[in-house]
């Protein structure tokens, strides 16, 4: 049986960005190089838009405009480093249901990274994060992370939990605009490119508890992340990613 959706947010950014739809976030950080090991949680966090950085960055509104009806979202150099934009909408969040942005990314560049990311909404217990499009690397294909942070109850630590798809194809994401989608469903989430899935994942275990919250969007453009490569010498800037609309849908009870 097909599954049922009703439409709860959509932006085709025809009226400007409406501060009733969209919060611009602003926050700056302090270059620092770290070196990760795999249980080591530190170089992302889904929660402010915080993250470490191997240079000086910030996110600005003025990285953040509407052009020609699309939003547009801008990183070049500033300052001892750089900066960019980043945005979320203003929403209260669902829980299941189908996630979509039409975008153009940038052409992929090391140390340059787009993203338009699921993230928990409001105050819920955990903080998490699913990659609706990201190109990290030097790859021209989507990789998508699944996040999830919370303290434990028992020693009081931060724990951390991430699985990782790529886009295996190798469809080419950076020539064109592209519909980026996730289905978050009760028991599995699907993401697809341009309506075909390249990855999914059983979330109804009870150690995937952190992963059935309310989530809303977030869009960004950073460079100099510790999460990926070092800006290459050759990168260009400024560079630009372009977002046709986005659109969430709740899944409907059948």
């Amino acid at each position: 049986m097909s599954k049922q959706y009703t439409e709860v947010f959509m932006d085709e950014f025809r009226n400007g960005l409406s501060p009733e739809k969209w919060s611009i976030q602003e926050a700056s950080f302090k270059g620092e190089v770290k070196q990760l090991r795999n249980d080591d949680a530190s170089h992302v966090r889904v929660k402010n838009g915080a993250f470490s950085t191997r240079e000086d960055f910030a996110y600005t509104a003025d990285m953040v405009s509407i052009e020609q009806e699309q939003l547009v979202i801008r990183c070049e150099k500033g300052g001892n480093g750089y900066k960019g934009g980043l945005i979320r909408a203003v929403f209260d969040g669902v829980e299941h249901g189908k996630f979509e942005a039409r975008a153009k990314l940038p052409l992929n560049q090391a140390g340059v990274l787009p993203r338009i990311q699921i993230i928990t909404a409001g105050n819920e217990p955990y903080q998490t994060a699913f990659d609706l499009a990201a190109v990290l690397g030097q790859k021209d294909y989507t990789k998508t992370n699944l996040h999830a942070f919370w303290t434990d109850k028992c020693d009081g630590r931060e724990k951390h939990i991430t699985f990782i798809g790529e886009n295996g194809a190798g469809k080419p994401l950076t020539d064109d605009f592209h519909v980026f989608t996730v289905l978050l469903e009760k028991d599995d989430a699907h993401f697809l490119v341009d309506g075909e899935e390249y990855f999914a994942i059983r979330v109804s275990h009870p150690v995937l508890e952190a992963f059935h919250q309310k989530y809303t969007i977030e869009i960004s453009l950073s460079a100099s992340s510790n999460e990926i490569a070092a800006v290459g010498e050759d990168v260009t800037f400024p560079q630009t990613m372009i977002v046709d609309y986005v659109s969430i849908a709740r899944e409907e009870e059948t």
